[in-house]
């Protein structure tokens, strides 16, 4: 059972590199005004979800 001993000490070396820095994106505070394209594929049925769940969020 050498295997995961080997894949232990990998992964304990591998996490001493590990950085921990938080990353934060700038656009996750504000509105964002999108335009919905009709298509094909799973497009449209996907739109009238995302749609439904913001209108639903709203009425919170």
């Amino acid at each position: 059972m050498a295997g995961p001993a080997w894949i232990s000490k990998v992964s304990r070396l591998l996490g001493a590199f590990h950085n921990p820095k938080q990353v934060t994106r700038g656009f996750t505070g504000g509105v964002q005004t999108v335009t919905l394209i009709p298509g094909d594929g799973i497009g449209p049925e996907i739109s009238a979800a995302v749609m439904k769940i913001f209108d639903a969020a709203k009425a919170l």
